[in-house]
């Protein structure tokens, strides 16, 4: 059985010289496995990585390659 759909609590940036990011923080089930994807055309998907759980029940992701693109869509699927 899968977990329940997440819900986006907050995006941003992370804003470090040299070391810039795009990050997400969902809530999720806890102890739940959820992937992050990212498109720049939402019809080709990336496998981006898995979120990491800290604490149980929410969820977070940092992409350091946000930079190499102009723009970029994410989406989160469990697992």
């Amino acid at each position: 059985m899968l977990p329940p759909a997440p819900h986006l609590t907050n995006g941003y940036w992370i804003g470090n010289t040299g070391t810039d990011a795009f990050g997400i923080t969902f809530g999720s089930a806890p102890f739940a496995t959820y992937s992050v994807w990212g498109s720049t055309d939402l019809l080709d998907w990336l496998w981006l990585g898995s979120a990491a759980e800290s604490p149980p029940g929410a969820c977070q992701f940092s992409d350091v390659s946000a930079t190499n693109w102009s723009q970029r869509f994410y989406r989160v699927t469990a697992p």
